[in-house]
């Protein structure tokens, strides 16, 4: 009898060994960089960034208007990923968070987005098109710039308001480094005005202005 409790307890353990590792298992396989949550608070900007992440860029300015100095910072995953093969060459996962200052110093998470960050190799043959972050009128702005002959880039402005992280402005550009052509969209995300500034091969300029009429506001966390 005693032989058959011990075997029993043996068999037991045995089978919470071999589902313990098949979930550990499936958990490592399904976990991915981007689904890093960035820990809530903190005393300084070292603080927020995960072991096997680096800081990539960052920014200091007063975000939310209570003449503390806040932090915008974009991290890139440093250990080994590739989420499937058409991910291959195109970089390591990149995110971008926000930490607001506290009156005794320390930091606590705002907000953060896994996907608005655009990756090394997106860029085309121009290499990173990550352009910076910068600290601008009270909000954080972010550029991208990228292409070959044609070039693109992309500019987005976010703000605190309404107790949530808006984009509340865009410039879209297209232009041909070999003909000279170019377009400039700067829009107003808040009233809807656009400005359209056009540039054709011959050099003429040529600007509408009109009203795309006002939209929901994007959330920076659904980038």
């Amino acid at each position: 009898m005693f032989r058959k409790r011990v075997l029993l307890i043996i068999i037991t353990l045995f089978t919470l060994y071999c589902l313990n590792d098949k979930i550990v298992s499936a958990e490592s396989k399904t976990s991915k960089p981007t689904d890093i949550q960035i820990q809530a608070s903190g005393n300084k900007l070292d603080d927020f960034i995960p072991k096997d992440w680096k800081l990539v860029s960052k920014v200091k300015g007063d975000l939310n208007k209570d003449k503390l100095k806040d932090i915008a910072a974009v991290i890139e995953y440093t250990g080994d990923y590739t989420d499937n093969e058409e991910e291959e060459g195109i970089g390591k996962p990149r995110v971008l968070f926000i930490i607001l200052q506290k009156k005794d110093g320390s930091f606590k998470l705002a907000v953060q987005s896994a996907n608005l960050i655009m990756r090394e190799g997106e860029g085309g043959v121009l290499g990173d098109p990550f352009d910076g972050i910068e600290y601008n009128r009270g909000s954080v702005v972010i550029s991208f710039y990228g292409g070959s002959a044609w070039r693109w880039g992309y500019t987005y402005r976010f703000r605190y308001q309404n107790k949530d992280w808006y984009l509340i402005g865009k410039t879209e550009l297209s232009e041909n480094v070999n003909t000279g052509e170019c377009k400039i969209i700067d829009t107003n995300c808040i009233t809807g005005h656009q400005i359209i500034t056009s540039v054709d091969p011959k050099g003429k300029k040529k600007v509408i202005t009109h009203n795309i009429g006002k939209k929901q506001l994007k959330k920076l966390i659904d980038f």
